[in-house]
């Protein structure tokens, strides 16, 4: 009968600390949207520097990119001609 009495009091105690908490995050919530107050025109204006970011950022990407493979076409062709050299001076010595 006493451990009964002790479950049923831990729901009202949980039920309380989570309003505690939801009213602190509506503080929280509140707080964070007055400090994101910002005038039209600085939001385009960052807007337009990310913009401006981004279409830095993805012409690096691509020449990196272009780079990259023009490095894998370069070693490829010197594999294959190293393998042609290879057979060619292994039929040599046959002969």
């Amino acid at each position: 009968m006493v451990e009964l009495q002790e479950v049923a009091d831990l729901p009202r105690n949980v039920g309380e600390a989570e309003g505690v908490n939801s009213e602190e995050e509506e503080k929280e919530e509140g707080e964070e949207e007055e400090e994101e107050d910002i005038s039209y025109d600085e939001l385009k204006t960052r807007m337009w520097k990310d913009r401006q970011r981004m279409q830095k950022l993805k012409e690096k990407r691509d020449n990196h990119e272009e780079a990259s493979r023009q490095a894998k076409q370069e070693a490829c062709r010197r594999k294959k001609m190293s393998r042609a050299q290879d057979s060619v001076l292994k039929y040599m010595g046959k002969i």
